[in-house]
C-alpha cells in the first residue's frame, strides 16, 4: 500500500496538457512519482512522454546524458524518485563561494554537450513547428535532433555520479527544434534570472555558443508562444480573479498565515555524505517564537552542512553560527535569500543556507538563529525596497565607473599630446644643433660670402 505524501495540480494549461503530479511511499520507505492526466484529452500526452523516454534515451547513448526511468501503465506514468542535487543547485553554490572560473567550465561543458547531441540532422520549419511556436522563419543555418527535450534547464537536470540525469522531459517534440532554441533556453532560465548568476555574463554564452543578437530575438518571440500554447483555450484563474472575486473573502490570507506558523515552527539541517544533500539524511528542530538556539551533533562522516531556516518567506537573523573547533563561513544561499540590513531576506518557501565543508575535527554546531516570519507581500516590499535601493548603487557604480573611464581617457590623451610635444621639441633642439654645426663649415661660410655679395648687388 503506498501513502501520498505530496501532489502538484498542474492545472493552468490546456486540458490536453492539465496533468497531476503525485508522491507516494510504500512500507518500507521508497519513494516514487507518478502523473495522471486530469482530464480525457490528456491521456495522449502522458503516453507521449513515456514515448518520449525511449527515443531520448536512445539519443543520449553514449553521453553523460540520461533519462530519469519511467513506466507507462494504465494511462499513468510512473517515475523514479531521485535523491540529488540539480546542476542549477551546483553551479549556484560554486558562484556563492566566488569559483566563477569553475562554474563557467560546468556550465560550458553542459552547454557543448547538450549541442553535440542535437546536432544530427539540418533543421528545417515544419506545420508542427508553428503550431507550437508561432514562427514562419528562423535567420541562419541551424543543426537539430530527431527528437528534442527543449526543457533541458539546469533546475532539470540531476547530477548522479558522472551522469546528467534529465528530471523531467514532458516538453519533448519528434519535429525538428533548432539546437540554439535549446541551448538560449538553457542559458536564458539560468544567467538571466538571479543577480548571482551574473557573473557568469562576462564569458559572452550567447556568443559563446554561436546564438546572435537576431536568433535571440526569434527565441524570445518563440518563447512566448510557446507558453501561450500551453494554455490555449484556458484562462487560467489569476486572470478571472477580478471577475469572480466580489463578495468572496480571499482565504489565501489564510493559508499563508498557516504557513507561517508552520514555518516559524522548525529548523532543518541536512548532512551531507559525500553525495548530495537528501531528505533522509536530515533533521528537524523546534523554533519555538522563531528563536532558536542549541548544539548539534554532527553525524560521523559528514563532508558539508546545509541548513533550512523554516518553510515560510521573511527576515532570518543569525546571532551565532560556529563549530566546535571555530568560526566557519557561509558559502553561498538558495535562491531568493538576499543579505538585508542586519539579517537576510528570505523571498522564497524554501530558503537554504549552505555552510560548505565541515572541518574535519568538528563534533558539534553551535546555531543561535531567529526568524521572523511574514506574509510573502510584506517581503515583496521588502524585496522591492532593497532592489530599487541596490539599483540605485549599482547606478552610483556605473556613473562613478563612467567617470573614471573619462578620467583615464582624458589622462591617457595628454600623456599623449605631452609626448607629442616633446617629440616636437626634441626634434626642433636636433635641428638647431644641426644648423650650428652646418655654420661652422666651409661650405656655409662660402655660401654666407655668396649670399653678401648678391644683396649688394
Amino acid at each position: 500500500m503506498k501513502q501520498l505524501i505530496f501532489t502538484k495540480y498542474s492545472n493552468e494549461r490546456n486540458r490536453s496538457f492539465a496533468i497531476r503530479t503525485d508522491i507516494l511511499q510504500d512500507e518500507q520507505g521508497h519513494r516514487f512519482v507518478r502523473k495522471v492526466p486530469l482530464y480525457e484529452e490528456g491521456k495522449q500526452h502522458i503516453f507521449n512522454i513515456s514515448r518520449m523516454f525511449e527515443k531520448l534515451q536512445e539519443l543520449y547513448q553514449g553521453s553523460r546524458l540520461c533519462c530519469n526511468q519511467c513506466v507507462y501503465r494504465e494511462d499513468e506514468l510512473w517515475l523514479e524518485y531521485v535523491e540529488a542535487s540539480t546542476l542549477e543547485e551546483k553551479m549556484d553554490l560554486l558562484l556563492a563561494q566566488g569559483k566563477t572560473e569553475e562554474t563557467w567550465q560546468l556550465f560550458s561543458g553542459y552547454l557543448r554537450q547538450i549541442q553535440e547531441i542535437n546536432s544530427i540532422e539540418t533543421f528545417h520549419i515544419t506545420e508542427e513547428f508553428k503550431k507550437v511556436f508561432g514562427i514562419n522563419e528562423i535567420p541562419g543555418n541551424h543543426r537539430c535532433a530527431p527528437v528534442s527535450d527543449i526543457d533541458l534547464v539546469c533546475s532539470n537536470i540531476m547530477l548522479r555520479d558522472s551522469q546528467w540525469m534529465v528530471l523531467d522531459y514532458e516538453w519533448s517534440f519528434e519535429f525538428p527544434v533548432p539546437v540554439s532554441y535549446l541551448l538560449y533556453r538553457i542559458i536564458h532560465y539560468y544567467v538571466e534570472t538571479r543577480e548571482l548568476r551574473q557573473a557568469l555574463a562576462q564569458y559572452r554564452p550567447y556568443e559563446w555558443i554561436g546564438i546572435t543578437e537576431e536568433e535571440r530575438a526569434v527565441y524570445q518571440e518563440m518563447e512566448a508562444n510557446f507558453q501561450r500554447y500551453l494554455t490555449s483555450g484556458h484562462v487560467p484563474m489569476r486572470e478571472m480573479y477580478g471577475d469572480i472575486s466580489p463578495g468572496v473573502y480571499p482565504v489565501q490570507h489564510l493559508v499563508r498565515k498557516e504557513e507561517i506558523r508552520r514555518g516559524e515552527e522548525r529548523l532543518q539541517i541536512f548532512y551531507s555524505f559525500g553525495s548530495g544533500f537528501e531528505e533522509k539524511n536530515s533533521r528537524y528542530y523546534k523554533m519555538p517564537g522563531g528563536y532558536l538556539k542549541m548544539k548539534f551533533d554532527i553525524p560521523e562522516g559528514t563532508q558539508e552542512l546545509r541548513i533550512d531556516p523554516g518553510d515560510a518567506p521573511g527576515i532570518c537573523r543569525i546571532h551565532s553560527m560556529k563549530f566546535d573547533v571555530g568560526e566557519l563561513g557561509i558559502t553561498g544561499f538558495s535562491e531568493g535569500m538576499e543579505p538585508y540590513e542586519n539579517g537576510y531576506l528570505m523571498n522564497c518557501f524554501d530558503p537554504k543556507i549552505y555552510l560548505g565543508k565541515v572541518p574535519e575535527d568538528a563534533r558539534q554546531l553551535e546555531v543561535e538563529m531567529q526568524i521572523c516570519p511574514v506574509e510573502p507581500e510584506s517581503v515583496e516590499i521588502c524585496t522591492a525596497n532593497f532592489e530599487l535601493r541596490k539599483k540605485s548603487s549599482e547606478q552610483y557604480r556605473n556613473e562613478n565607473e563612467r567617470l573614471r573611464n573619462e578620467k583615464k581617457m582624458q589622462d591617457e590623451t595628454i600623456r599623449i599630446l605631452k609626448e607629442q610635444i616633446a617629440g616636437q621639441e626634441k626634434r626642433l633642439e636636433e635641428q638647431k644643433r644641426l644648423i650650428l654645426q652646418m655654420r661652422g663649415t666651409k661650405v656655409w661660410k662660402l655660401y654666407e660670402q655668396y649670399r653678401k655679395i648678391v644683396e649688394r648687388k
